[in-house]
């Protein structure tokens, strides 16, 4: 189901309105509405560029392997140690990995932090800042794996790990569905009777990329900015980069 707002204004308004005392939610943002709700190593798989073949199972555990090896002395005396195979693509994605999990946020804010901080560099009219129903995920999920259909459940992953210090600061968590198999696409198919949209399990708010500016500067003035959600030198960097390409940040 979209929402569309006319300015950053009509967007907080519009989260004050509808979406304030519903605490299930949880939030991604898009510089562009026509990017698919799809993990990056989907994306990489699915397109032109790769060698690999989206459908072989073999690539992504080969690819994950690779990144475990490659770390090997990095993470400093006494890393933590990583029990699963999602605490290792966590660990990943914080660091550029592209893997099979997509980023989330419990807040609204944060998301729009994301959708608006590449909008300047993109051709498209509108962001877009999506809300996923985390109880409603988890219900259907939960049927799915009595009906033993576990290989279409879409769970949550959301790691112990003090590896990644970002996913505290950005309140993140992420979600994995099957391979190639985009977010959207799974809540149309299993919410069906509550329309073609999913009903309210899943939004998606609209707000016009012109507004970028004034989006940044506002966020900002929220301490939500790259200084406080990405707590390193590259969060440092970029902040004083915004500095300059935002007037009056």
């Amino acid at each position: 189901m979209d929402a569309v707002c006319s300015s950053w204004l009509g967007f907080t308004e519009f989260v004050n309105s509808h979406l304030f005392e519903f605490t299930d939610y949880v939030y991604r943002g898009h510089a562009s509405v026509d990017w698919e709700l799809l993990p990056l190593l989907d994306r990489i798989l699915e397109g032109e560029k790769s060698w690999a073949s989206p459908d072989d199972e073999s690539v992504r555990q080969d690819h994950l392997e690779r990144f475990k090896y490659s770390i090997r002395g990095r993470r400093g005396p006494n890393p933590p140690k990583l029990d699963s195979e999602d605490d290792w693509w966590a660990l990943g994605q914080h660091y550029g990995l592209a893997t099979p999990l997509l980023d989330w946020t419990f807040s609204p804010y944060v998301a729009a932090f994301f959708a608006f901080e590449g909008a300047g560099n993109v051709d498209s009219e509108y962001c877009a800042i999506y809300a996923l129903h985390r109880s409603a995920v988890i219900g259907k999920s939960d049927d799915l794996y009595d009906q033993n259909r576990n290989d279409e459940m879409l769970r949550f992953v959301s790691p112990l790990s003090d590896d990644n210090s970002r996913l505290i600061s950005q309140q993140g968590l992420f979600t994995r569905c099957q391979d190639g198999e985009c977010v959207m696409d799974w809540v149309h198919s299993h919410f069906e009777e509550r329309g073609n949209d999913g009903g309210a399990v899943l939004l998606r708010i609209l707000v016009p990329t012109s507004e970028f500016e004034i989006a940044l500067k506002n966020l900002n003035r929220m301490n939500i900015n790259h200084l406080s959600l990405f707590p390193d030198l590259n969060g440092a960097s970029k902040h004083a980069n915004t500095v300059l390409m935002v007037k009056g940040y």
